[in-house]
């Protein structure tokens, strides 16, 4: 066996293992969401209306659930292990292309799949890629995206760079976090930082672009709206928006009408059952893709707006707790009914977070990090708040440092754009995602943090490599004065 081959066999064996282990020890894919999914319409008109619910779909970008009706129309009695098996492979993709990521930076084969390994078996990674949701699809994107792009950088192929632009096009059309700014942003950017590249860069975000474009339109037309999940986020922000208000003061504003409430229903119905139909025939769950869901976003958009300029600082409270979320481990933001199978595993991998899961009688990850008044009310000490603020130096130390490395080699070698660029590309990422999550919504940071988790350890494992090869070049030339 060659050794270039053997880290992935390495890394192909683990991952087969540990899936056969979380297996007998309980874990299922968890397809409830499904039926109780805001993300998602309902099964019903996905199998049997998926154009029409695409095209008025104003809750949600339109991808993922083109991906779930597809599989319902296919394997309309069998689409469970389907989903399985696709998230499954979607796994091993997602191992094998951070492999490639840290292999990009010259980490060495055997620190890459030891890094691998331990990312792969961890347990945010065994709940997402048993759940039936976009998460692990755009954290296993994001990988692959920064791998295609180093490899253009490097080897200026065409069908890397149209790989880079068509996986940034399902981004946008997957999650509305990216927004058609952020794609407009980074082909701005390739326009001026690579001008050389002007037509290849043309050609291969026209249509992605086209495309995106086509989306907005089409719901600016539609909606009368720029945005792609206006409902949810005009909610989420008057939740942080009324978080430190005390309720009988909001009694008291809708009282006097300053602040108004919801209307009984929509008068005129629309005849297309996404719009009409105010819960999920399939499971009475609230639908969230309703033309009385577009409508309540109005209502509560100008309500946040008569709070943040009264009651500021509730917001303000909310994007710090949103930070302070952040850098816990995730996902927590719903409840994962295979948690309970992991939960001895979780409090052991997850170690620097040990002690607070203790103190909080081990519900850390099923209450205190589920629920509003239970994270208020989280018990810290001395020894849990240094193992946080060791987490927190260890994500901005490995961003910051790795940043560092980038500017110097930008004086030092400007021509080594895969390294320059890429490691720019990522923290871009990093610093966008993390600000547009935590400014709409702060219950989930953890998990859109998540999805960042191999950039982190990407720019960890390139801090520590240029660290030790630092002190190497160091040791070597003070041994040759010696010799001297």
């Amino acid at each position: 066996m060659k050794s270039k081959s053997l880290p992935l066999w390495i890394i192909s064996v683990v991952f087969v293992v540990s899936r056969i282990i979380v297996f007998a020890c309980g874990v299922r894919f968890d397809i409830q969401p499904l039926y109780t999914g805001i993300q998602l319409a309902d099964p019903v008109l996905l199998k049997t209306r998926l154009l029409e619910t695409l095209y008025y779909l104003h809750g949600q970008p339109p991808l993922f659930n083109l991906f779930v009706g597809a599989i319902l129309k296919l394997f309309p009695d069998n689409h469970l292990p389907v989903f399985h098996a696709l998230f499954i492979a979607t796994g091993y993709l997602l191992a094998v292309g951070f492999y490639r990521l840290l292999r990009c930076f010259d980490i060495p084969r055997g620190w890459s799949t030891a890094l691998v390994c331990y990312f792969m078996i961890n347990p945010a990674v065994i709940l997402l890629e048993n759940w039936l949701l976009y998460t692990y699809f755009i954290l296993a994107m994001l990988v692959w995206l920064a791998v295609f792009l180093h490899r253009f950088l490097r080897d200026r192929r065409t069908c890397d760079l149209a790989a880079v632009m068509g996986m940034m096009g399902v981004l946008v059309g997957t999650k509305s976090t990216f927004h058609i700014l952020w794609f407009v942003l980074i082909w701005a950017g390739a326009f001026v930082i690579l001008r050389k590249e002007w037509k290849r860069l043309l050609v291969a975000g026209i249509v992605p672009f086209v495309l995106i474009a086509a989306l907005y339109a089409k719901n600016f037309y539609v909606f009368r709206s720029m945005t792609t999940s206006r409902a949810w986020m005009a909610f989420n922000l008057l939740e942080m928006s009324a978080k430190l208000v005390h309720p009988e003061k909001i009694d008291e504003l809708f009282e006097k009408g300053v602040l108004k409430s919801y209307p009984g229903g929509v008068a005129n119905k629309s005849g297309i059952p996404v719009l009409d139909d105010l819960t999920k025939p399939s499971s009475g769950e609230k639908n969230w893709h309703s033309l009385l869901a577009w409508h309540y976003a109005d209502i509560d958009l100008e309500n946040t707006r008569y709070l943040l300029k009264h009651f500021p600082e509730s917001y303000r409270y909310s994007v710090s707790r949103a930070y302070l979320m952040y850098f816990f481990p995730g996902p927590t933001d719903v409840t994962f009914p295979n948690r309970r199978h992991i939960a001895v595993y979780e409090n052991w991998y997850h170690f620097m977070f040990r002690r607070l899961n203790t103190i909080n009688d081990g519900k850390l990850y099923t209450e205190k990090l589920l629920l509003w008044h239970a994270f208020d009310r989280m018990k810290w000490d001395d020894w849990g708040t240094n193992m946080y603020a060791l987490v927190v130096m260890f994500y901005l130390g490995s961003l910051l440092y790795a940043l560092g490395l980038a500017v110097a080699e930008c004086r030092r070698q400007p021509e080594n754009l895969p390294f320059i660029l890429t490691i720019f590309f990522m923290a871009f990422n990093i610093l966008y995602l993390t600000t547009g999550s935590n400014l709409f919504a702060w219950i989930g940071a953890n998990r859109y943090r998540f999805v960042l988790e191999p950039y982190y350890l990407t720019m960890f494992a390139v801090t520590v490599s240029a660290f030790l090869r630092r002190q190497h070049r160091l040791r070597t030339r003070e041994e040759g004065r010696n010799g001297a």
